[in-house]
């Protein structure tokens, strides 16, 4: 009787294992779609082990001399990173580039199934550039992989207690541009595509 039991078991677990695995091997990769305002322009595409980048400047910047910036990250295969380690990773860097530098709470949501954070950052001068900077950052962590769309300001250093007011409707462009970046997964339900 123990015997019919367990391969009964072995039976009902090899059959599970073949449907997963079945799900898996017919489930379509996930799709991301990104869509920038049309002053905005590709300055550079490069790829740097598992994370593509994409960055963007408006008409008349360039990559090297820029004063408004987006940039666009793709990390490959990275499912497990949650918002607030991604988060925290960016204000260490932050902290180690500049004199002062601080990050606003994170907030965060799902978007089409997916969870979302948004945060924002502040430095006061960049070591490398000698400019003060401001950033808003949202990211989406898919299936798949994850996504970061970021917009950056560049500007004259300031001072940490007082950071420079960004007008209503850069900021209203900047919240547009990082809603843009969408992720959806074909066939799927939970995560459905327009």
């Amino acid at each position: 009787m123990r015997r019919i039991a367990a391969a009964l078991a072995l039976t009902l677990t090899l059959a599970a294992t073949a449907e997963a695995a079945a799900q898996q091997a017919t489930r379509q990769p996930e799709v991301y779609g990104f869509a920038i305002p049309p002053r905005w322009q590709e300055a550079d595409r490069a790829r740097q082990q598992n994370v593509d980048m994409i960055t963007f400047v408006p008409q008349g910047q360039s990559a090297q001399g820029w004063r408004d910036m987006v940039i666009l990250q793709v990390y490959r295969d990275m499912t497990a990173l949650p918002a607030e380690a991604l988060r925290d990773r960016t204000v260490s860097a932050l902290k180690a580039a500049c004199d002062d530098a601080t990050a606003s709470e994170l907030q965060t949501g799902l978007t089409n199934g997916y969870p979302s954070a948004f945060w924002a950052t502040a430095c006061t001068r960049n070591s490398q550039s000698g400019g003060g900077e401001i950033a808003y950052f949202r990211s989406l962590q898919g299936n798949d992989n994850l996504y970061v769309v970021q917009r950056v300001w560049s500007m004259e250093p300031f001072d940490g207690d007082e950071p420079p007011t960004l007008a209503d409707a850069e900021k209203q462009e900047a919240v547009s541009i990082l809603k843009a970046l969408t992720v959806c997964q074909p066939s799927d339900p939970a995560h459905p595509c327009p």
